[in-house]
């Protein structure tokens, strides 16, 4: 006889932003009240009592979770809202080279993630998720360029370096810097362009200018027979009011930089996708003084090779102008690194979230087989998704991957050690340090203006206090500082055009 349904998990009266969790990372499970619970692993709230009418099937005690014991010492289950996510600036070593950036860690997500796995698995029972990637491949891989500033020659040289490996580029463009060469326009006709903004800056407290500025850059790119429905903060400074803007415009996702060992994009109660970017690039060593090919080639191949350790996308990022268009040999050398990875699934970003929207409608049962906890009949129920996700069954040590069938029905798998995956051991992120800033009264009124000068000066005639005396500030000091400014940038590369052009 059968045993009892062991997946999905059952949740009763957790929180929202945890049940979104799990989903996010692909576990099975499904919400129930405490009177119909039909599953052998139960996460609830310490309120529920365990009676046996509820916690028993077949004679077998139901595994009971309490999902404060997941968060415990950890977080609040509101910090597990994507939407409330904040980027702070780190710095770390990257193959000897310290580095810093603006970054969005992920290591409480994980960590909630591991505690529910370990519980399952010291109870006898297999951990169980949908695979991250479709059945087929052995991970996910774009590229994504920021289009900062009016470089078209760098523009040019990049758009031909990444040719081989369209259409996995998804190209931000920041449109004011476009609409000073529009010629990239056709170069880029038919790849997946997305929004910068219009201007390169988002504004801390200042919702009206973003608002603004990402209308600006949607109406310009449309305007120009393109469809945006991603936007990637530039800086990667992410704040609370950009989602909201991003929904009313019919936006998918919102694009940061992420953690150091990759981010598991996630989907926030608002409906909008978190997808972020391995927070190695280029540019934090042109920053850095660093004008070495290969250091900057290997920050990129260590923190991509972290990324597919532990399962997560492998989403490099980078900035044409300047950099990128003036070192060609970086390009081709990752090429050629990427191009020795056999099973990366090259897609656009917007064509794997909409995979991971199909991933979320999957159905499927796991039922124990009487007494013997290695095997396991699936009861499928496959979408109709082109490319469909694996299930995974895990034991401390091994991994079983169970392709979806083309047709629904019942699949039966014995966990046999012989004929599992070894597990590598998840690969644990560099040692990282909060940057500090030492407080001072130019850095109080930087902070209290919000200080940039990428807002054209138009903008900031009229409106708030803080927004017209930043105006007035920017029209006194502008000239003078364009006169002795010069951006950090590599020399230029010997052009050998572009065959987009």
């Amino acid at each position: 006889m059968n045993g009892p349904r062991i997946y999905p998990i059952t949740c009763v009266n957790i929180p929202d932003p945890l049940y979104r969790l799990f989903c996010n990372f692909g576990v099975p499970v499904r919400k129930s009240s405490p009177n119909h619970i039909h599953s052998a692993i139960i996460i609830t709230d310490d309120a529920l009592e365990s009676t046996a009418d509820h916690l028993k099937f077949d004679g077998q005690n139901t595994l009971r979770i309490s999902w404060e014991s997941l968060l415990e010492g950890l977080c609040t289950p509101e910090s597990l809202n994507p939407k409330g996510q904040r980027p702070l600036g780190y710095r770390w070593v990257e193959k000897t080279i310290s580095l810093s950036e603006n970054i969005i860690q992920e290591i409480t997500e994980r960590e909630v993630i591991k505690r529910l796995r370990t519980v399952i698995i010291h109870h006898g029972l297999p951990w169980v998720q949908l695979s991250p990637y479709p059945d087929g491949y052995t991970g996910v891989f774009n590229f994504r360029i920021d289009i900062d500033e009016p470089e078209p020659d760098d523009w040019k040289s990049v758009i031909k370096s990444l040719s081989p490996i369209e259409p996995a580029v998804t190209w931000f463009l920041s449109t004011r810097a476009t609409q000073q060469s529009t010629l990239i326009y056709d170069w880029l006709k038919g790849h997946d362009v997305q929004s910068h903004g219009h201007w390169h800056h988002v504004h801390t407290t200042d919702r009206s200018l973003n608002s603004k500025n990402l209308q600006i850059a949607h109406d310009e790119l449309v305007s120009r027979g393109f469809n945006p429905t991603g936007y990637a903060a530039p800086c990667g400074k992410i704040t609370g009011d950009l989602s909201s803007h991003l929904r009313s415009m019919h936006y998918k996702y919102l694009a940061g930089i992420g953690d150091l060992c990759g981010s598991t994009p996630q989907k926030a109660d608002d409906g909008i996708w978190r997808i972020h970017a391995l927070p190695v690039s280029e540019g934090l060593y042109l920053e850095a003084n660093i004008d070495d090919v290969d250091s900057v080639v290997n920050g990129y191949i260590a923190i991509a090779e972290r990324a597919l350790r532990n399962d997560r996308p492998l989403f490099w990022y980078g900035h044409a102008e300047r950099r990128l268009g003036r070192r060609p040999q970086i390009l081709e050398s990752l090429l050629n690194h990427l191009l020795q990875k056999q099973g990366l699934w090259h897609v656009t970003i917007s064509e794997y979230l909409g995979w991971l929207d199909k991933r979320s409608e999957i159905q499927f049962e796991v039922i124990s087989s009487g007494t013997d906890q290695t095997r396991f009949d699936i009861h499928l129920n496959r979408n109709e998704s082109q490319k469909s996700a694996q299930i995974w069954f895990e034991d401390a040590q091994h991994r079983w991957a169970i392709p979806f069938g083309k047709e629904q029905g019942i699949s039966t798998i014995t966990l046999d050690p012989e004929n599992s995956q070894p597990l590598i051991q998840h690969s644990e992120s560099p040692e990282f340090e909060l940057l500090q800033d030492s407080r001072g009264w130019k850095l109080e009124l930087k902070d209290y203006l919000d200080w940039e000068r990428e807002t054209p000066v138009e903008f900031l005639r009229y409106g708030p206090i803080k927004r017209r005396l930043k105006g007035f500030l920017r029209i006194w000091t502008d000239e003078t500082w364009q006169q002795r400014f010069t951006p950090k940038a590599w020399p230029i590369a010997p052009l050998t055009g572009c065959k987009s052009a």
